[in-house]
C-alpha cells in the first residue's frame, strides 16, 4: 500500500500499573468503591477525577513524561474512563483496589 494517510486525530491508551502512582490508592478507597467500569472520569494535570471532582488517580512519572511527549505533537489528554478496578497488594501486604483506566488523547 503506497497511499499517504493523515495522522490520527485520536489516540487510545490503556494504563497499566507502571502508568499510575500505586501508593496513592490506599488513602482513597471510599472513592474507588463508588466507581464502576465504564464510568467517565475527569482529567487534571496530575491525574484523574471522579464525577464529584475528587482525585481518584495520580499518574506515574513515566506516564507524565509520555504525556509531555504527546503534547509536543499537539495531542492533549481530554477524556478518560474506568477500564478495570483490580486488587493490588501494597508494601504492607494489604490489598487495596486500584483503578486502571483507558485515556484518550485528541489533537
Amino acid at each position: 500500500d503506497l497511499a499517504d494517510y493523515p495522522p490520527p486525530q485520536k489516540l487510545r491508551y490503556e494504563l497499566t500499573h507502571k502508568d499510575i502512582y500505586l501508593g496513592y490508592f490506599g488513602s482513597i478507597q471510599p472513592r474507588i468503591e463508588k466507581l464502576r467500569s465504564g464510568d467517565s472520569l475527569g482529567v487534571y494535570d496530575e491525574g484523574l477525577l471522579d464525577r464529584e471532582g475528587n482525585p481518584v488517580l495520580r499518574f506515574s512519572r513515566k506516564f507524565m513524561e509520555m504525556k509531555s511527549k504527546w503534547a509536543k505533537k499537539h495531542f492533549q489528554l481530554t477524556e478518560a474512563k474506568v477500564n478495570f478496578i483490580v486488587y493490588w497488594k501494597n508494601h504492607e501486604e494489604r490489598e487495596v483496589k486500584i483503578l486502571l483506566p483507558v485515556v484518550y488523547f485528541y489533537v
